[in-house]
């Protein structure tokens, strides 16, 4: 392994509809970059170098689609961003710049209302620990003025669940704070590079409430050649039976946490607070 970060976005071209534009972005030693639906890679260079890749229509197909007319400064981020995440509003920038500050505070970012005032990618004060990495994909901005278990940003007994597109959004004009923990989440996963022992971390249904399992590759690549019902041997069960069409809390490791996770709305923060809180601090 070289050790190296990289961006990838791709997208599906416009000419043939069977192709595709991409480019391809190394994260700097030491930076943090995050992605919250949306493109972040912005300004890139004429010709490849060691930092950038990308494809050979990347210009072309910008010059075809309308989006670019060829003259002046390539920022991807702007052609082929979606204007209703990159225009001004927080849906992605809430997310980007909230874990910017909890990795870099010296840097005191300040929110702005567009993601494209954001950079690329952000140096961290200290390097970045896997249990640094799960508080923030567990984070409902716990502590600052956007706290959804808080005040009037909360919904009853602290819940900071948003069911978006729901009737009060649309009688209501104006916008709340998306968190990186949200119900309609399937999984998270973690992954933890490394050349000899490299292991993912997957915790099913949505990650404040969650527990990460560790799976090494080694494990799976070996599970990969086994027939399913000897892999059980290798790693549980529970993660690898069940559907989420098929209701199984005993059978299947998402169906309980989901299970626990939808339980929560009946009274979040003392439920949270005195059972659940507690034994995912136990099993992580």
């Amino acid at each position: 392994t070289t050790g190296e970060a990289w961006v990838f976005h791709v997208q599906q071209d416009f000419s043939t509809n069977h192709s595709a534009i991409w480019v391809a972005q190394r994260v700097p030693d030491g930076h943090i970059a995050v992605i919250a639906n949306e493109f972040t890679i912005q300004h890139v260079p004429e010709e490849e170098t060691d930092d950038f890749m990308f494809s050979s229509n990347l210009r072309s197909e910008a010059i075809a689609a309308g989006f670019w007319d060829g003259n002046g400064d390539f920022n991807f981020q702007q052609v082929y961003g979606t204007k209703s995440v990159v225009g001004d509003n927080l849906y992605a920038t809430l997310r980007e710049q909230w874990i910017y500050s909890q990795v870099a505070p010296s840097l005191d970012l300040q929110l702005p209302m567009s993601p494209t005032a954001l950079k690329f990618s952000y140096p961290v004060d200290d390097k970045l620990s896997v249990e640094a990495a799960i508080a923030l994909l567990r984070g409902h901005y716990d502590g600052t003025e956007w706290d959804l278990t808080k005040g009037i940003m909360a919904g009853p007994f602290g819940n900071p669940k948003r069911i978006e597109g729901g009737t009060g959004l649309k009688e209501v004009k104006g916008a709340l704070p998306r968190p990186i923990s949200i119900p309609r989440t399937s999984h998270v996963l973690i992954g933890v590079a490394s050349a000899d022992n490299a292991v993912a971390l997957f915790g099913p249904d949505e990650p404040a409430t969650t527990v990460f399992a560790p799976f090494f590759c080694k494990t799976l690549k070996e599970a990969a050649d086994m027939p399913l019902n000897e892999t059980s041997k290798l790693y549980a069960k529970f993660y690898q039976e069940g559907r989420r069409d098929q209701f199984g809390y005993r059978e299947s490791a998402w169906w309980a946490f989901d299970g626990v996770a939808n339980l929560l709305n009946w009274n979040y923060a003392n439920m949270t607070g005195e059972f659940v809180n507690p034994a995912v601090e136990y099993w992580q």
